[in-house]
Order: C-alpha cells, then structure tokens, then sequence
C-alpha cells in the first residue's frame, strides 16, 4: 500500500525527482527482492544447497532486472500495463506461500515446488509478459455496479480464508497475465 502511496503523493505534491524514482527502486529491491529471497532461502531453499543459494539469488537478480528495465522505460511504455510480473507482486507471491503453507499444514523444507516457484517468479518478472497495472482505473468517476459486485464478491473469498486465498488470488493475477 505504501508502496503505492509514495509516487502518488509525491507526484500530487510535485516533489517527484530522478532521485526520488531510483531511490523508490532501491527501496522496492531491499523490500521485494532481497526480503523475500531471503525469506525463501531461509524457509524452504537452504537445504537444497547451492542450488537452493542460485534460486534466491537468481529471484533477487530478476527482480533488480525488472526495476531497472521499469525505470528505463517508464516513459515509453503504455500506463495500463505492466512489462513482466511487479516485483511488489512476486514479493506478495511469496509472502502469502509462507501463510498459505502455514495454514494448509505443509511442509515447506525442500520443497521442490517452491524452489521451481522461485525461478518462475524471477523469468516471469524479466519476462515481456503483459500485466495489468490498473494505473488507468480512475475511481473519482462513477463505474458500473458490476465492479462493486465483483470487489465485494473476492473480498468475501479472502476473508474466508485469507492465509491460502491471497495466496491463490497473487497466483491468478501472475498466471493470467502469462496466459493472456
């Protein structure tokens, strides 16, 4: 949310600066690419070894990747799209793994679908895949009644069960955005 919040605040006060842009990737590498690699590593990669090591690494990397690539184009690219997955979404990825494996009573110590999941995330966040931004939505206008039905209808899905649902709703937004 925060994340969110500082371009827009800064850009509403007309603060922004080059400065300001790369210290936001900087900020947004250390929290959503070294953390979660750290976490993952730690969680569930260690006991695979170097291999466990290249995976983290390789997370990280990408992610820093991603940034870069963002920055470089973030005048030349369409607004309502995303190139590659956010890396605050592949951060969100792997954070709700954590609750959803907790919740489901998994194991996660060398688990071979984290470990594949981790170098997914990172081709999928250098890849040249499409994901919606929602940056073009503008909530100052009215919208039709079918968006309030469909954001009542997935937070209703959340609260349920919000250790795995999050988990499945990050999932869909990643996957779907590979699909199409």
């Amino acid at each position: 949310i925060f994340d969110q919040l500082d371009g827009r605040v800064a850009r509403m006060t007309h603060s922004t600066s080059r400065f300001g842009a790369e210290y936001d990737s900087l900020s947004d590498l250390i929290s959503f690419g070294l953390a979660p690699g750290l976490l993952l590593f730690l969680w569930s990669l260690e006991p695979f070894g170097r291999v466990g090591w290249l995976a983290s690494f390789f997370y990280v990397t990408c992610g820093a990747l991603r940034l870069a690539r963002f920055n470089v184009q973030s005048g030349s690219v369409e607004k309502a799209y995303f190139q590659g997955l956010p890396i605050p979404m592949a951060a969100g990825i792997v954070a709700s793994s954590v609750l959803a494996f907790a919740d489901l009573e998994m194991d996660a110590a060398r688990s071979w679908v984290l470990l594949a999941m981790t170098f997914l995330l990172g081709f999928v966040m250098v890849s040249n895949f499409r994901y919606r931004s929602f940056k073009d939505l503008d909530f100052r206008h009215r919208l039709p009644f079918k968006y309030l039905v469909v954001g009542v209808f997935i937070f209703a899905l959340v609260a349920i069960r919000p250790e795995s649902a999050l988990f499945v709703l990050f999932m869909t937004y990643a996957i779907l955005g590979a699909v199409f």
